[in-house]
């Protein structure tokens, strides 16, 4: 299993899960019309922009998008 992602809209987004993992989504640049994504790090790691493996919700961490027009 994996989970698909998409273009965030928010330039900084972080989920709290009850159990204290925390999510957190940097994508400065991030709009409604700047959808084109270059690449994403996983914790720092380059990973593939179109998944994240099954157990990123579990683990948290943090996600960094870069877009094309940067």
């Amino acid at each position: 299993p994996q989970l698909a992602l998409a273009s965030p809209l928010f330039p900084v987004t972080v989920i709290h899960r009850g159990n204290g993992v925390n999510i957190t989504v940097v994508a400065p640049g991030a709009s409604e019309t700047n959808r084109r994504v270059r690449d994403v790090r996983l914790n720092g790691l380059p990973t593939d922009p179109r998944w994240l493996p099954d157990s990123f919700p579990a683990k948290g961490g943090v996600l960094l998008f870069r877009f094309m027009d940067e």
